[in-house]
């Protein structure tokens, strides 16, 4: 499947050159997890390779986020990283099925957080 980044940090922290500051709250298995996730997207032809290759990253809709453009549906969705850390994907899909689609990652966020801080989201 295709895919980007939302920003340079996103890029960064993939390619192991993050360009603005890293905090304390990604560990070491955070980003490794991180970099495992994007290069399992990269390698999947469809987002059900995703999931049969690996049910540990509880790849899950969010709700309220869907909507529907030019007859494709587009919507957010989160992946485990670790017990606590989830990337948020947004899926802009390009099929009728919801099975391919342009996956762009958005920010690494703290799963059930009440609120967004610097300490529960990055970037």
């Amino acid at each position: 499947m295709e895919f980007d980044f939302s920003c340079d940090g996103m890029k960064g922290l993939y390619t192991g050159d993050p360009p603005i500051p890293m905090p304390v709250i990604l560990n070491d298995d955070i980003v490794h997890n991180y970099v495992l996730v994007v290069a399992a997207i990269d390698g999947a032809r469809t987002i059900n390779d995703i999931s049969r290759r690996d049910n540990s990253l509880n790849f899950e809709y969010m709700e309220g986020t869907r909507k529907k453009r030019g007859g494709f549906v587009q919507a957010e969705y989160s992946m485990r990283l670790t017990g606590k850390w989830r990337v948020i994907v947004y899926i802009a899909w390009t099929n009728k099925d919801c099975s391919i689609g342009h996956v762009t990652f958005e920010y690494i966020s703290k799963h059930y957080a009440k609120s967004y801080s610097k300490t529960e989201r990055w970037p």
